[in-house]
């Protein structure tokens, strides 16, 4: 562990990268994975999250406008199908 690097990611907001970068670091040297894919592996852990808590807000907040409220009610229940 790099207590530098745990503040950096902290700071950054990159909280998917802090908690398993270790993890994939030991498989990486494992599986023989470059440096390259090894952070593009990371990055993309924290795009991913980053992108479904983006989805999630916009949907809690298009649920709580009033005017969207049937609307809302009418797309969820769509894609459910």
């Amino acid at each position: 562990m790099i207590p530098r690097l745990n503040l950096q990611l902290k700071s950054l907001s990159l909280t998917k990268i802090l908690a398993p970068y270790q993890k994939e670091a030991q498989k990486a040297a494992q599986d023989k994975i470059s440096s390259e894919n090894y952070l593009a592996r990371l990055v993309e852990m924290e795009a991913m999250s980053k992108l479904d808590r983006a989805i999630t807000a916009k949907i809690h907040k298009a649920r709580s406008l009033p005017e969207n409220h049937g609307r809302v009610r009418l797309l969820i229940s769509a894609a459910a199908q």
